[in-house]
């Protein structure tokens, strides 16, 4: 994680609303009905577009279930049909893609909405999700990674590996230049759709009684697709999280 060039975290109202009815559902439900882990997170996004520093967000760190409903930290949904080891979810993703740059337009970010599925395996668990940016790209987005399982002691480790794949809106419209942004070779620069690989880790260790500490780190590989964009600094971006959660 980057120290320098940073922003103090901000809190966005509309995850503070989703924290407080996940609390208050919480308080007055039964112990059967919802289980997982509702806390805060410092979430740092490295930025790759040139002159957009990195991003440092106060979020709510949502990771339970709640009947057919689901959090998973950075997606929210619910289960419907039977599939497989899963079921078929109806989701949607919060994401941060958006940036403010020097010299060029302010990008906000996405709203995507879609469906997909977990698949929790003897071998681990399949996630897949294929979703619609109902927000500024209009994009489209495709995502799957695995996760294993590993306990050393109290500590358990999720290591991911996994990839998205961005369509040409998508990718045009957080990466690619524009024309009326002066000197960013928006005439020179065509946008694709790109394939990004990533790897990561989450990690949780109980600290007393119902009280855990999670910590999270994904490596991205951008696309050349993304990388060669005459907007983009670098291939390779780094998120790191740190939450404190209440265990229900």
């Amino acid at each position: 994680m980057r120290l320098s060039h940073t922003k103090s975290p901000t809190v966005k109202p509309t995850w503070l609303a989703i924290l407080t009815l996940v609390l208050v559902t919480a308080v007055h439900a039964e112990e059967s009905w919802f289980t997982g882990d509702v806390g805060m997170a410092v979430l740092n996004t490295q930025g790759v577009v040139r002159g957009a520093h990195d991003r440092n967000d106060l979020i709510p760190y949502l990771a339970f279930d709640a009947g057919p409903m689901f959090g998973r930290i950075d997606t929210f949904g619910v289960r419907t049909l039977p599939v497989g080891y899963g079921h078929l979810e109806i989701l949607a993703q919060f994401r941060n893609d958006g940036f403010s740059a020097p010299g060029l337009s302010r990008r906000q970010d996405s709203v995507p909405v879609g469906i997909g599925t977990l698949q929790v395996t003897p071998l681990g668990a399949f996630e897949f999700k294929l979703l619609r940016d109902l927000g500024p790209s209009d994009g489209m987005l495709l995502q799957a990674r695995y996760l294993a399982e590993a306990k050393l002691n109290k500590l358990t480790l999720y290591p991911e590996l996994g990839f998205e794949v961005m369509d040409r809106r998508y990718v045009d419209f957080y990466f690619g230049p524009r024309q009326s942004e002066a000197g960013s070779g928006a005439q020179s620069w065509h946008a694709s759709s790109a394939l990004n690989a990533f790897v990561g880790v989450l990690a949780e260790l109980p600290i007393t009684g119902p009280w855990v500490l999670n910590a999270y780190a994904r490596l991205t590989r951008m696309d050349d697709a993304i990388a060669n964009s005459p907007l983009v600094s670098q291939s390779w971006r780094s998120t790191a999280m740190v939450a404190l959660a209440y265990r229900f």
